[in-house]
C-alpha cells in the first residue's frame, strides 16, 4: 500500500474515533487491548509512478471522488447522478480495502460490505455481521436473514429491493457487541454509504445502529417506534431479527413499527396471495 495513503487512513480513523467520542459525551479515548501504533519511519514518501498505467487512489479525481468524502467528513453532495453515486460506492469499497483500522481486522474471517440497490427506498442497519453473514460475505444471512426476508415480504418487499448494512464491517469475536472504538472506525463509512444511497427511510435494528447515526437519540426503549431524522432521512428505531429470535414478545411491537414504515413508503403488504399487511411476521 502506498505509505502516504496508509498514513491518511490512520489519520482519518483517528479523527473518526475522536468525533464519535465527542458526540457520545466520552471524556477520554480508551486504548483497545493489544493496540500498537504502526512504525513511523523518516524515509521520504515516494510519489506516484510515472506513466499512464500508474495506480490511482480510489479517492482520486473524478465522479467517484467527488461523491466519496474522507472518513472524517461524512457529508455527501446531494447533486450526484445515479451513475456517479454508484461509482462513488464502488470507490468507497475500494478505499476501505483490506481494512486494518481497528482490532477486529485481526480476528475477522471476511469483511462484510453493504448490499442492495443504489435506488433502494428502504435501508436497514444492524450492529455487526454474524458468523452466517461472514460466511456469505453479505449482511443478513442465516436465521436472522430468513426472518428479515419474512418481515420484508409482509411489508411487500424483497431483500433485493432493500439496502442492507451493518455498522461495523467485521464480525466481533464470539459475536459480542462492537466496542465504541470499533464503531468509530466504521461508522463514517456507513454514513457515507447511506448518504450516497439516500433512501427514504432507514430502519435501525437496535440501539447501537440508532446511536451510530444519532448519538443523542437516547435509549432504544424510549426511541423505539418514534420517527427520528438523520441528514433529512427518516429513521425508525426498532428491534431487529436477532432480538426477535431471542424474545418473541418483541415481534408485535416491532411489527407495529414496521407498519409505520409501510405507511410512510406507501406499501400495501404482500404482493402474493396468502398474507395480509397486518399479519405479524
Amino acid at each position: 500500500m502506498n505509505p502516504r495513503l496508509e498514513l491518511l487512513a490512520w489519520v482519518r480513523a483517528a479523527r473518526g474515533a475522536v468525533r464519535w467520542h465527542l458526540e457520545s459525551g466520552e471524556g477520554e479515548l480508551a486504548v483497545p487491548p493489544g493496540f500498537t501504533m504502526p512504525p513511523l519511519g523518516r524515509a521520504p514518501v515516494p510519489g506516484p509512478a510515472p506513466g499512464p498505467s500508474a495506480p490511482r487512489s480510489p479517492m482520486a479525481d473524478g465522479p467517484a471522488a467527488r461523491g466519496v468524502p474522507s472518513a472524517s467528513r461524512v457529508a455527501v453532495p446531494r447533486g450526484l447522478s445515479l451513475d456517479e453515486r454508484q461509482e462513488a460506492l464502488v470507490a468507497l469499497t475500494a478505499h476501505i480495502g483490506h481494512c486494518a483500522r481497528c482490532p477486529l481486522s485481526a480476528t475477522r474471517g471476511a469483511i462484510v460490505h453493504a448490499a442492495g440497490p443504489t435506488t433502494a427506498r428502504l435501508a436497514v442497519v444492524a450492529a455487526a455481521p454474524s458468523s452466517d453473514d461472514e460466511a456469505a460475505a453479505q449482511p443478513f444471512h442465516g436465521p436472522a436473514g430468513a426472518l428479515l426476508e419474512r418481515m420484508l415480504a409482509a411489508m411487500g418487499l424483497t431483500r433485493d429491493e432493500v439496502y442492507l448494512c451493518t455498522v461495523v464491517l467485521c464480525r466481533p469475536p464470539e459475536e459480542r457487541e462492537p466496542t465504541q472504538n470499533e464503531v468509530a472506525a466504521c461508522a463514517p463509512f456507513l454514513k457515507q454509504r447511506l448518504g450516497l444511497v439516500r433512501p427514504e427511510v432507514i430502519v435501525a435494528f437496535g440501539e447501537l445502529p440508532m446511536r451510530a447515526l444519532l448519538p443523542q437519540a437516547g435509549s432504544l426503549l424510549k426511541a423505539r417506534g418514534r420517527w427520528l431524522d438523520w441528514e433529512g432521512i427518516a429513521v425508525m428505531p426498532t428491534w431487529g431479527p436477532t432480538a426477535l429470535l431471542q424474545d418473541a414478545e418483541k415481534k408485535r411491537p416491532a411489527w407495529d413499527d414496521l407498519k409505520k414504515v409501510m405507511t410512510r413508503l406507501g406499501l400495501n403488504g404482500p404482493r402474493a396471495e396468502g398474507g395480509s399487511p397486518g399479519k405479524n411476521p
